[in-house]
C-alpha cells in the first residue's frame, strides 16, 4: 500500500541533485529560532529548537486545518513518544553539522505571533485532524517570523493526522492497516529541517509509506550534509587524549 505523507503545503522545492535529494528554500541557521536561504547558505552548522504541542491548541497563519484543534500526542502508541522523537533528531544530527534542542512548548497556537511564545520551538510537533485524504502528515519548511513575516512562527512545524492506527514497531505488532509512526516522523522531520522528497527507492524522503524505514540512506545523509555540512571531526578531543597519556609517560618515566 502506498500513501502520501504529505500535501505539499508550504512546501518549495528549489533544487534536484544527482543523488536524487531536493531542497526546500531555507534551513536552520545557528543562534536559535533563526532561518536562512538555503541557495547561499548550504553547508554551514544549524541550530534547531523542537518541543511537543499539548492538546487544545489552534492552528493559524499560513493554514488553519479548518479550526480543528491538536490532541494528545502522547496517546498515539503505547510507547515513550518523547524518547521516539529524541531518537530521530538524534538520528539526523549523527550525520550532518545540526544542534538539535528539546524545550518546553509555548502552549499557544501553532503559527501565531513569536511575542506569544508560538516560536517555542522552531519545531512543533502535534498530532491534528482534518487533514486531506491519504495524508498522514505534513512538515513545514524551516521558517520564522523574521524570515517570512506575520505567520512565519509555523515554519519547520510537524502535524501528524490524528485519524490513522497509529503504532511504534519497536514496541507493537502492526497490522495492515497500521503506521509506524516513528518511519512517518522521521520522514517529516527531514522535511522540517530543509530536505524535500527523494527519488531513490528505499530512502526515508520518499515520499510514500511502504512500511517501516528507520534508518537514513545514503541518499537521505548527503542531502543534510549538502545542507548543514558533515559532522565536525572531534578535534580538541583528541589533542587532550594525547596531552592526558603523555602527562602520564612523564609521570611514570621520573620515577
Amino acid at each position: 500500500m502506498k500513501l502520501r505523507y504529505l500535501l505539499p503545503v508550504g512546501i518549495l522545492v528549489v533544487a534536484a541533485h544527482a543523488n536524487a535529494y531536493t531542497l526546500m528554500s531555507s534551513k536552520w541557521d545557528v543562534g536559535g529560532n533563526a532561518a536562512e536561504t538555503m541557495a547561499t547558505n548550504h553547508g554551514t552548522a544549524g541550530y534547531v529548537t523542537w518541543s511537543i504541542m499539548g492538546s487544545g491548541l489552534g492552528v493559524t497563519g499560513f493554514e488553519d486545518h479548518g479550526g480543528a484543534t491538536t490532541g494528545d500526542f502522547s496517546a498515539l502508541t503505547s510507547g515513550d513518544e518523547e524518547a521516539m522523537i529524541t531518537s530521530i533528531f538524534a538520528k539526523w544530527t549523527a550525520v550532518c553539522n545540526l544542534t538539535a534542542v528539546h524545550v518546553a512548548d509555548g502552549g499557544v497556537t501553532g503559527g501565531g505571533s513569536q511575542a506569544s511564545g508560538a516560536h517555542l520551538g522552531d519545531i512543533r510537533i502535534g498530532v491534528i485532524d482534518n487533514f486531506s485524504s491519504g495524508v498522514l502528515a505534513h512538515a513545514w519548511q524551516p521558517g520564522t517570523e523574521a524570515y517570512f513575516g506575520a505567520g512565519g512562527t509555523i515554519g519547520g512545524d510537524t502535524h501528524v493526522a490524528s485519524d490513522w492506527n497509529w503504532v511504534d514497531e519497536a514496541n507493537d505488532s502492526a497490522a495492515d492497516n497500521d503506521f509506524d509512526l516513528y518511519t512517518v516522523l522521521l520522514h517529516e522531520i527531514g522535511h522540517a529541517i530543509g530536505l524535500g522528497h527523494s527519488g531513490v527507492d528505499g530512502s526515508v524522503m520518499e515520499p510514500v509509506y511502504e512500511g517501516s524505514r528507520r534508518d537514513l540512506t545514503a541518499d537521505d545523509i548527503a542531502g543534510a550534509q549538502y545542507i548543514y555540512g558533515a559532522v565536525p571531526e572531534p578535534a580538541t578531543m583528541t589533542v587532550l587524549g594525547l596531552g592526558a597519556a603523555a602527562l602520564i609517560r612523564r609521570r611514570k618515566a621520573s620515577r
